[in-house]
């Protein structure tokens, strides 16, 4: 791939993913129930991922072709341009999501780190009415009930056996109470918010210089944890004692910075917190739960992935080289060189026209340059002899 072909994926698929964002925030506020919109940003994530795999291993449409009737000589300037911009463009974007991915990595290390320190709580030890809200396990796999005093909110764990973490000082509780926090950890285990989370992670690595990415992962992070909160409580009491009992674990969290190795985290950021609360007493003094039913959810996650369907067949002609005598570009060299090696004849390079590349572009400039000075001189002649 060429630095002016890396420059025209790029900023497509950049456009491309910002589309999607903004679709799934569109589609998701026309759904009722946070579960929804839990699953439509987690299908989000995975067509971006798509999106960006079918960028990089097959040829796209070009729709438009305003390159063609470009002048040579500006042609040359936009394509060294194109060409200076796309090297310092992947030289950024390596490095970015490098440290990303080592952020990712020596957080996951830290993380296991920690659950190898934590004392194991059986489920008899907990008090009688969490004890039935923990249940024997989720997804056919017991759930591990671990306790730690270095951390300062209770979070769940599903990296290859679920577990959840309770600071000790919670343990201290009500029956009721730690009950309700019980029900929203488990809630993130039943509802796969471990894998979408990851999922996330990884698309926040590939795009860590999209201000929409980021956007989009508080929104999912609101509606993961307003499904949880929907799960803890069933009540106008229910809502009181699990206010309480989020407010007791912000004031323990601010106290002690916050302390948590995982990012499923139950009290992990006072703004989100505050959006909880304002959202609990509302459900409080509306007595429902919003939801979704089947058919209008798959309704609601198909008309994202027919938008996302569309939203790939988009693409920006950045690529000054691109040759404008094909309607879809050449298909990438290294799914081509799978291809060819199974015997499938694909077209991987740019169908001719005149000027192909920087050097021919210049030749071409250079071939004009006399033909403009000669006609130039053949119309001053007759003026001169006046």
């Amino acid at each position: 791939m060429t630095s002016t072909q890396f420059l025209e994926v790029a900023i497509s698929i950049s456009v491309q993913v910002a589309l999607l964002v903004l679709a799934a925030e569109g589609i998701g506020r026309s759904v009722r129930g946070n579960d929804t919109r839990c699953r439509l940003w987690a299908l989000c994530y995975v067509a971006i991922l798509l999106v960006l795999g079918a960028g990089l291993l097959l040829p796209h449409p070009r729709l438009a072709r305003p390159w063609a009737a470009v002048h040579a000589e500006i042609e040359v300037a936009v394509v060294s341009t194109e060409q200076f911009a796309g090297g310092v463009l992947l030289t950024v974007w390596l490095t970015g999501a490098a440290v990303s991915l080592a952020g990712m990595i020596v957080g996951t290390f830290r993380a296991t780190r920690f659950l190898r320190t934590c004392t194991v709580l059986p489920p008899d030890r907990l008090p009688p009415g969490a004890r039935d809200s923990a249940g024997a396990g989720r997804r056919g796999r017991p759930v591990r009930f671990l306790t730690s005093d270095r951390i300062a909110g209770p979070f769940c764990w599903h990296f290859h056996r679920p577990a959840v973490v309770l600071p000790d000082f919670t343990l201290q509780f009500d029956p009721a109470k730690l009950a309700a926090i019980l029900r929203h950890e488990l809630k993130h285990l039943d509802g796969g918010h471990p894998l979408q989370l990851f999922v996330q992670r990884l698309v926040e690595i590939v795009f860590w210089f999209h201000p929409l990415v980021w956007w989009a992962s508080r929104r999912a992070a609101l509606a993961r944890e307003f499904a949880c909160d929907d799960a803890a409580v069933d009540t106008p009491a229910d809502v009181v004692n699990y206010l309480r009992c989020l407010l007791a674990i912000a004031e323990k969290g601010s106290a002690e910075g916050g302390r948590s190795p995982a990012s499923l985290f139950f009290g992990r950021d006072d703004s989100l917190i505050a959006l909880r609360a304002r959202r609990l007493v509302a459900l409080a003094e509306t007595c429902c739960h919003r939801k979704t039913t089947p058919v209008l959810e798959s309704a609601a996650l198909v008309g994202l992935l027919a938008v996302a369907f569309l939203i790939g067949s988009l693409w920006l002609p950045v690529d000054a080289l691109a040759s404008p005598r094909a309607r879809w570009s050449p298909w990438p060299r290294w799914t081509a060189g799978a291809l060819h090696d199974l015997g499938i004849p694909v077209r991987d390079f740019e169908a001719y026209h005149t000027r192909v590349s920087l050097e021919e572009l210049r030749e071409a400039c250079a071939a004009e340059e006399p033909r403009i000075i000669t006609g130039s001189r053949h119309q001053s002649g007759p003026r001169d002899r006046h």
